[in-house]
């Protein structure tokens, strides 16, 4: 479970950039099981990174469960261009270009693990310019302003004239990776930029399934990526 940035105490935490405080670290329990969770949820998908079969029909027998006991279930899309919002959460992770990260590993004499590397490189990681840092930090309010809004807005389209309740959405668009392959964070960091509290929860009837979760032929995506990579979905 990921509560909010200062919903619990960190005294003594460590982490290698404790100067950053833009996207602040959150201390969480791990827990086996939740009991008694009533929902009045919307499925929220964030138009980056499309989830693989497996993790589609998860979402649709969850939300065909809810709606099995009555809970109002709907679509909700996020008020921002998400992309954009991945961008910036790498860039405030990682505010001195990783720098401190870097050093570290360094020191290993150990090399910098590719994943990591291809995340340097796809999000432009680099040394923040303190106007560069402001403007990060400002977008970063205005998308947290423009959720709550759109979260509070949606009293307008629930049949109990209250806001939803929860959002269920993927923590990865896959079930699985081969190993050393990069994955999305863009459904989990979200609540990190916008310091909301969040929980996995899992599915343990839920099993991928070959001929349940066909690949679908017709898949194109969303933006160029490698053929080998493409085999993946």
């Amino acid at each position: 479970m990921r509560p909010t940035a200062e919903r619990t105490a960190k005294k003594g935490m460590g982490t290698t950039a404790p100067g950053q405080i833009s996207i602040k670290v959150s201390s969480g329990p791990n827990c086996h099981s939740m009991a008694n969770v009533k929902l009045l949820a919307e499925i929220l998908l964030n138009g980056c990174v499309e989830p693989q079969p497996p993790i589609a029909r998860a979402l649709r027998e969850t939300a065909a469960q809810l709606k099995k006991a009555e809970h109002e279930v709907m679509e909700f899309k996020t008020p921002f261009d998400c992309w954009e919002v991945a961008q910036a959460t790498w860039r405030l992770w990682f505010q001195t270009g990783a720098k401190e990260t870097l050093t570290l590993v360094a020191s290993s004499g150990e090399p910098i693990y590719s994943t990591f590397k291809w995340y340097l490189e796809t999000f432009d990681i680099k040394e923040l310019t303190i106007p560069e840092l402001f403007h990060l930090n400002t977008k970063q309010a205005e998308w947290r302003y423009q959720f709550a809004a759109y979260w509070y807005n949606t009293a307008a389209k629930t049949g109990t004239d209250r806001p939803i309740d929860a959002l269920i959405c993927p923590c990865a668009p896959s079930a699985r990776f081969p190993h050393g392959h990069p994955v999305w964070w863009g459904y989990f960091s979200l609540w990190n930029i916008l310091d909301y509290p969040s929980v996995i929860l899992p599915l343990k009837r839920m099993k991928a399934d070959p001929d349940k979760d066909a690949k679908d032929l017709n898949y194109v995506p969303k933006d160029n990526i490698r053929q080998d990579e493409l085999g993946n979905w």
